[in-house]
């Protein structure tokens, strides 16, 4: 009998992994298995100068992805998928999903009709050739290849399998015999295999536990315990459960307490790398992408890809409402979009008759050559050496004495008139006494009793949740705009406090609002608002990181007509923890007045790490600070000059408001495209072709390119003005029911390969691509198709909706090259069916 031979196809930290058991499992069965050669497919890349597949050869271990772990001599790394595909009889798929639909193509007639494929790859694919639809991994790796394909998930990181730590699996397969042998290539002593013949059902609880791993990462990361994991672990199977049973009934329960199932659940929420990027992608407030480069070492998440595709599904289905907790991981994830609010709606619940209010006290570092009262350069980074830039006056020195920079109090008016502030004729200089290492003086200088400037107010683009299109004006009301020094900073190092005095006498713009913001969501929009028009007009640098723009969030809950107590959170640094902190104090406050408990005022600490406020101090009365007038600056007059310079300079249209008013974009995503410096390419070009359709439409088109780029495995969004100039054309030509959205699918992903210089009308008609919409010509499509499949239209007439159905549908599509839109495809289906009963 002639040896089998295997093939890994993959070779990241799983295949890698896999391939250790393998490599010794043929030895062990060298009766049915060719054991002089287990051939890994390597995708070729370089490592610390060197091939990696020359390395895998050489030292017998995979340096990048399983580093530590020695290889059996008998794996052999490929670099060529059809060279190491063409001759084995079986074939273990194990790469990210989003690369597999390529690879098969690869494989097309390269390989044995008599192969064997097993696929232990976590995630689903999405298909439109018939409006939009699941497909399992497996079915492709089948329809593809025309070959057997079985699947094997369980509870396994790879990192534990690799240290031969005792775990199972679950092989789900339609052929008995082929479980039984491929059970042979994978089961050891302390890797237990169970094969079961409920191949969809193993495969998708592989593929779903995913997103359910995406939503405990957020969890952790927010700072929640040990009760939101367990109802989150509940939740999210229950949504698998369910999406199982309604898109691949006849699903065994038993399935779900196979290894692929519950337990595989349970450990990638506790520690697997969905849940760890997104635990990091919450507390890091950057782009889920630079957290999977920077964690994954080149790998990546599988969950949020998974939840995207399930996202489509079911919003095409209209079934969104039916899984919340899916739809909701998937807009998390959906960083593009929204990543500046993604964690808004973790932090705002239902008030039931309470009534927040959320004050803030913004401190804007100035943009200015030197320090508020002295001649020292003012620091542009944190990255200066500590205290390079400190004068005598900042290090009190005895003697020295403070002199007022005049381009600090030209910014200061500059705010002051682009948030409409009644600015004083004179103000004057106070100081505030308080003892922190960081403050030498002993005191801060500024503005308490006679600010700059007062009563002003700022023109919010207000929402009222994240995920909404639609969206309002809000005036928020300043209260105080004034003019102060800044602190220097203390470092904790081991046991000791260090202090840089770098920061200390920076000028700052203070801006004290009203209590007028009604949620975490809707601060975190005046916040960024606020600090891009700052930015836009050179008055600060508006940078979070290092410390230049900071917020103090003042909240208060009032319960009736009775006023709530406020509470302080101080130096919040980032949009996420601000959102984290409020939404944390919120509830705190609620659930101590639903108790019949009083909130106390005082200021409140927030935990960077784990999203809680604790105690800081009492809130004392003013006399804490002992303030009094500052006795070495006289009174400022503010010359009517300074403020004519500063309304004729002042700028105040952003290409953010050119997106909400003009565009009509929510503006959370205004303020997405402004963050993201290759969305707004795209955008400013998308919009320069004058074709601009409403959020509602043309969000759904981005989503899909964002699908079609990852497909393709390119950039999204795209920069490259002529296919971003096809993409607006394909999207005029779907909505005047010119082009179905299917051609338009397909011109973009044919377009991402090889971009055209014609005009998409051009090339439209050159291919003869346009919308059938006459009812005549519909009609007869589908007539030649019912003629050529007539038990199947025997059965759909009995079961409208069911797989005959669809199946019908799809031949009207191909048979019209996608050119008749399948909403008209299924009106006429069930129309020219009753007609025939």
């Amino acid at each position: 009998m002639t040896k089998k031979q295997v093939t890994i196809v993959g070779s990241g930290n799983w295949g890698t992994a896999i391939a250790r058991i393998v490599g010794k499992t043929v030895q062990m069965h060298n009766s049915e298995f060719d054991d002089s050669a287990v051939k890994m497919w390597v995708f070729e890349e370089v490592f610390e100068g060197r091939n990696l597949s020359e390395i895998i050869n050489e030292k017998h271990e995979n340096v990048k992805y399983l580093p530590g772990k020695k290889l059996p001599t008998n794996v052999i790394a490929v670099t060529d998928v059809v060279e190491a595909s063409k001759n084995a009889d079986v074939l273990v798929f194990v790469i990210p999903h989003q690369f597999l639909h390529n690879v098969c193509e690869q494989l097309k007639g390269n390989i044995k009709k008599s192969a064997i494929a097993i696929s232990l790859i976590k995630g689903l694919a999405t298909f439109h050739e018939n409006d939009i639809g699941l497909r399992l991994l497996s079915n492709e790796i089948s329809t593809s290849l025309g070959i057997d394909t079985a699947v094997l998930m369980g509870a396994n990181l790879a990192n534990e399998v690799a240290e031969d730590h005792f775990c199972e699996a679950t092989i789900g397969t339609k052929n008995p015999e082929h479980g039984n042998e491929l059970k042979k290539l994978f089961h050891t002593d302390n890797f237990r295999i169970n094969v079961v013949e409920d191949a969809a059902t193993v495969e998708l609880c592989g593929a779903l536990k995913n997103i359910v791993a995406c939503g405990a990462g957020f969890s952790v990361g927010l700072g929640y315990g040990d009760n939101t994991m367990a109802a989150i672990i509940r939740i999210g199977l229950m949504d698998m459960i369910k999406f199982i049973e309604l898109f691949y009934p006849g699903a065994n329960l038993k399935t779900f307490f196979e290894s692929c199932g519950f337990a595989d659940l349970l450990t990638t929420c506790m520690g697997g790398r969905n849940r760890r990027v997104c635990e990091a992608f919450v507390k890091s407030n950057r782009p889920l992408a630079e957290v999977e480069r920077e964690l994954l070492n080149g790998q990546s998440a599988q969950g949020p890809l998974t939840a995207k595709e399930v996202f489509e599904v079911l919003q095409a289905k209209n079934l969104t409402k039916e899984f919340p907790f899916f739809v909701a991981i998937h807009k998390v994830c959906s960083a593009a979009l929204f990543p500046v609010r993604r964690f808004a709606s973790f932090s705002n619940n239902d008030f039931e008759g309470f009534k927040p209010q959320i004050g803030l006290e913004i401190h804007a570092q100035i943009n200015s050559s030197s320090k508020l009262f002295s001649d020292a350069i003012s620091p542009a980074s944190s990255s200066l050496t500590s205290n390079s830039v400190v004068s005598a006056f900042d290090l009190a020195t005895p003697g020295t004495l403070p002199t007022l920079n005049r381009k600090c109090v030209e910014k200061c008016l500059l705010a002051a008139v682009l948030l409409n502030c009644e600015i004083a004729n004179v103000c004057r200089f106070d100081r505030k006494h308080y003892f922190y290492p960081d403050l030498p003086l002993g005191y801060q200088i500024t503005q308490k009793t006679c600010p700059i400037a007062r009563n002003g107010n700022f023109n919010l683009y207000s929402q009222n949740d994240k995920n909404s299109t639609d969206f309002f004006e809000k005036s928020i009301k300043i209260e105080q705009l004034q003019l102060e020094m800044d602190s220097g900073k203390t470092l904790r190092a081991d046991e000791n406090d260090l202090v840089d005095l770098n920061r200390a006498g920076v000028g700052l713009v203070e801006i004290v609002t009203a209590p007028d913001l009604a949620n975490a969501f809707e601060a975190t929009l005046f916040v960024e608002q606020l600090r891009r028009l700052l930015m836009h007009n050179d008055i600060c640098s508006g940078h979070f990181h290092e410390g230049h723009f900071r917020v103090d969030v003042n909240v208060s809950v009032s319960k009736g007509e009775t006023p709530g107590k406020r509470t302080e959170l101080k130096n919040l640094s980032s949009l996420s923890l601000l959102s984290a902190a409020i939404g944390t104090e919120l509830r705190r406050q609620m659930a101590i007045l639903r108790d019949g408990g009083e909130v106390e005022e005082e200021t409140r600490a927030v935990d960077v790490k784990g999203k809680t406020t604790t105690t800081s101090r009492a809130k004392g009365s003013e006399m804490d600070y002992r303030f009094m007038p500052e006795p070495n600056l006289p009174r400022l007059n503010i010359d009517s000059d300074w403020v004519k310079d500063a309304k004729r300079s002042v700028k105040r249209e952003l290409f953010f408001h050119q997106c909400v008013v003009e565009f009509g974009y929510p503006p959370s995503f205004a303020i997405e495209i402004m963050n993201d410096a290759k969305m707004e390419t795209f955008i400013r070009h998308y919009t320069s072709y004058g074709k601009i359709f409403p959020p509602d439409c043309f969000f759904p088109w981005l989503e899909e390119l964002r699908h079609i780029c990852d497909w393709l495995s390119a950039d999204f969004p795209p920069t490259d003005p002529i296919f971003i100039r096809h993409f607006a054309d394909l999207i005029a030509f779907n909505q005047q029911k010119r082009l179905t959205k299917l051609v338009s699918i397909q011109l973009l992903k044919e377009l991402g390969k090889k971009q055209t210089q014609q005009s998409m009308e051009e090339l439209i008609d050159q291919r003869q691509l346009w919308q059938i919409s006459d009812p005549t010509q519909i009609r007869a499509t589908i007539h030649c198709v019912f003629e050529e499949n007539p038990e199947a239209v025997t059965k759909a007439k009995t079961q409208a909706g069911g797989r005959q159905f669809v199946k019908l549908r799809r031949e009207v599509l191909v048979k019209s090259d996608k050119r008749i839109d399948p909403t008209e495809v299924d009106q006429m289906m069930t129309e020219m069916m009753s007609e025939q009963k």
